[in-house]
């Protein structure tokens, strides 16, 4: 896990790892967002599945 103070960095970061050959050797999946509370990502996946937050 990793954090970039923007998306163009984040973009630069990723493009670097793939030209270092990283991918060859490893099977990479990237997700990228905004950092956030884990209280408030938590609460959207209940919500999703009909539980009550509080």
């Amino acid at each position: 896990m990793w954090q970039a103070p923007n998306a163009e960095l984040a973009g630069a970061f990723l493009q670097g790892v793939e030209r270092s050959g990283w991918y060859t050797w490893f099977e990479q999946v990237n997700v990228l967002g905004a950092l956030r509370p884990v209280d408030a990502i938590a609460a959207e996946h209940l919500a999703l599945k009909g539980e009550d937050v509080r």
